[in-house]
């Protein structure tokens, strides 16, 4: 059995589905979504269970509730506008996501067309991404980015990322923004 196989199927990391891989996104950002989903990401609340010190447990966004990697990534506000803002972008309505797991079981089953499925995955990944560098930035450099520019960020990093990884290449920047389904 592999690796990948045994932690997929462990006790101890039970994800909803089993993790989908892509090439379309960088290797990091991938494994960072993955560790997302298992919440094995440093936010303050998993640095404080390992011994780890931090001056603020608290959110750096909305500065109310202590940062989990689900209140980060899925339950904050900014968060939550982010997520909105990007399915929006892509045409697709949801429900708000409490649970970094819910989000990823919902692209991992949404659609019936195996191409627009794996293009929403590597958006996914990349939402995840995005908001955990905005998050770096905010805590580390002091730079606060609103949620409408993380959600611009968004759409261009993952825009590189599809135009120099497809075999296919990617459609022009105007068609992306407008809908990134006419580029597939």
């Amino acid at each position: 059995m592999s690796m990948r196989q045994t932690i997929d199927n462990s006790k101890s990391i039970t994800p909803v589905d089993p993790f989908q891989w892509t090439k379309i996104v960088p290797l990091k950002v991938t494994c960072f979504a993955w560790h997302a989903e298992v919440d094995r990401i440093p936010s303050t609340v998993n640095l404080l269970q390992r011994g780890i010190f931090s001056v603020d447990k608290y959110c750096s966004y909305c500065g109310v509730v202590e940062e989990t990697t689900d209140h980060l990534l899925c339950g904050c506000p900014a968060a939550c506008t982010i997520t909105d803002l990007v399915f929006r972008w892509y045409g697709i309505q949801h429900s708000n996501f409490s649970y970094t797991s819910e989000v990823l079981e919902f692209v991992y089953n949404w659609g019936t067309c195996l191409n627009r499925r794996r293009m929403l995955i590597g958006i996914c990944y990349g939402m995840l991404w995005c908001i955990w560098r905005a998050r770096n930035d905010r805590v580390f450099n002091n730079i606060k980015t609103n949620p409408e520019r993380v959600a611009n960020i968004i759409k261009s990093t993952v825009y590189l990322w599809f135009k120099h990884r497809r075999r296919k290449g990617v459609c022009n920047w105007f068609d992306w923004t407008v809908s990134p389904f006419s580029c597939i």
